[in-house]
């Protein structure tokens, strides 16, 4: 009976490292997307600064050349 516990003993030991090491993969595996999303977070931002920037710049031109068209200098 005693090499059957022992048995038991060192599978339950190995299912319990297998199941740390599973859950480190996985882990890493979230890093890894998260960091991909943060990445695409970062450049969708700079992308919105660098429109919102052209719609701001597209709206003075506007508002210049409707004063213009109204005759103010």
């Amino acid at each position: 009976m005693g090499i059957f516990s022992e048995a038991l003993a060192e599978l339950d030991r190995n299912t319990v490292d297998y199941m740390i090491d599973e859950l480190k993969r996985k882990n890493e595996q979230l890093q890894d997307k998260y960091s991909q999303l943060q990445d695409n977070y970062d450049q969708s931002q700079a992308e919105k600064a660098q429109l919102l920037n052209e719609v701001a710049k597209l709206k003075a031109s506007l508002d210049e050349l409707r004063k213009q068209r109204n005759g103010q200098p």
